[in-house]
């Protein structure tokens, strides 16, 4: 996701970190500022979200996110 759809190196930290960041606000702004459907997309894609086929996986990952943001 990174290199193709970013267009940063996933190897460099600094630009790993930036591109991540704007991948989520692309996601949350593709979902309307709902960010636990953005933390599900950024885990499991934003296809399978907008969907409606969220993976376990996803669901925990975006609970534990929020959880450590809280």
């Amino acid at each position: 996701t990174a290199s193709k759809a970013l267009h940063v190196d996933p190897w460099q930290p600094r630009a790993n970190i930036i591109g991540g960041a704007r991948y989520l606000r692309r996601l949350l702004t593709r979902f309307h500022g709902k960010l636990r459907l953005a933390l599900e997309a950024y885990n499991a894609g934003p296809t399978a979200v907008a969907e409606g086929v969220i993976p376990i996986p996803a669901v925990t990952y975006a609970k534990q996110v929020m959880a450590l943001a809280a």
